[in-house]
């Protein structure tokens, strides 16, 4: 074995050791010693102690930690405080800037509700402004309106209330021209007086650019119910159409057809396209056919035109249009000596695409 280290006797537990207690160092082996040996005492844990500081001078310089009364705020270290100023001084602050923003906020809002209720006024002024022009405009149109059908009126009863061609003429278009006429249908027909009762339409027609005519029906008393188509003058009188109201013809539609009267006549008559080629006018590729008739009659008559002339051009883009469906027209019809077919006629122009002329044929007002 090799070298021995001496055996150290420790003094039983709970005895305070003494000089004679002092340990004695036995030649035990290493190894033995270190398994006999007991493990170190464990001492008990020192209390805490506060280090006292040093007092040092102001200019002095720190060389420990600094104490709570150096840290914290001397009024925190005192508790708080019974004043209550010092109290409020401690209540939260709350920046000036939030009450200016609510005071801007507060302030637009009014600004802006002071300008809807600015905008609102106005609209409310021009709303009324337009509504006041708007019925003082509705009023001058009715008044205007008023006025006029006063005319109208004026006129249909002074027509239907005269008793001679003199007082006639006083209300119909083209008097110049249309007198004449009036004396020749009168001559085989009594002019009786028939007051008119009360006029129980009245509208007007759109006739392009060709004037201002307007359409009323009148009942008179003797219980009539007549058609009468007006046009409105330059001056703002209103003139009859005479042809149209009586239905003027040269002669009698009958008459003619049955007697074939030369010579060119201007008759009012319902126009359709037709198929009947006979005797001169059986060429369908030269002539182009139309059947005519009458009011209040129940004969018909063939009107022909060359397909080559203007007549005929105008005809057939008419009907074209119409869709073959039939006109009241005002043609000016020629029946030759020499003509054969024994209800053909010549149609030599179309005068009106109305039983009423627009414009005075002959050229005056």
């Amino acid at each position: 074995m090799g070298k021995e280290e001496p055996i150290i006797r420790l003094p039983g537990a709970g005895s305070r050791p003494t000089p004679a207690d002092a340990p004695v160092r036995l030649n035990v082996p290493e190894k033995i010693e270190r398994i006999v040996s007991p493990p170190p005492a464990v001492s008990e844990p020192e209390r805490p102690r506060r280090l006292e500081a040093i007092s040092r001078g102001p200019l002095s310089g720190r060389s420990q930690e600094p104490g709570l009364e150096q840290i914290l705020p001397e009024s925190e270290l005192e508790g708080p405080s019974d004043d209550p100023w010092e109290q409020k001084a401690d209540a939260p602050i709350v920046p000036w800037g939030w009450f200016v923003l609510v005071g801007l906020i507060l302030a637009g809002a009014i600004g802006w509700s002071l300008w809807q209720l600015s905008e609102s006024e106005q609209k409310i002024e021009a709303t009324y402004t337009l509504a006041t022009e708007e019925l003082e405009k509705d009023a001058l149109q009715t008044k205007e309106a008023e006025e006029f059908v006063g005319r109208v009126e004026e006129t249909l009863r002074g027509y239907f209330n005269a008793d001679s061609i003199d007082e006639l003429a006083k209300w119909v278009r083209h008097p110049e021209r249309v007198r004449p006429l009036m004396e020749s249908w009168y001559a085989t027909r009594p002019l009786q007086r028939d007051p008119m009762v009360k006029m129980t339409e009245f509208v007007q027609l759109t006739f392009d650019d060709r004037g201002l005519f307007w359409r009323a029906r009148v009942r008179t008393a003797s219980g009539r119910a007549q058609e009468v188509y007006l046009e409105e003058q330059p001056d703002g009188s209103m003139k009859i159409g005479w042809e149209t109201l009586v239905g003027y013809q040269p002669m009698p539609w009958d008459d003619y057809v049955r007697n074939r009267s030369s010579g060119s006549m201007d008759f009012r008559v319902t126009v359709r396209p037709d198929t009947f080629y006979s005797h001169e006018f059986a060429d369908s590729n030269r002539w182009v056919c139309y059947r005519l008739t009458a009011p209040k009659s129940e004969e018909v008559a063939y009107g022909y035109v060359e397909r080559s002339h203007p007549v005929a051009v105008f005809l057939e883009n008419y009907f074209r249009q119409r869709e073959g469906q039939h006109a009241q027209l005002i043609l000016r019809l020629n029946t030759p000596s020499s003509l054969n077919s024994p209800r053909g006629v010549i149609i030599e122009d179309v005068l009106s695409i109305r039983w009423l002329y627009f414009q005075n044929p002959d050229g005056g007002a």
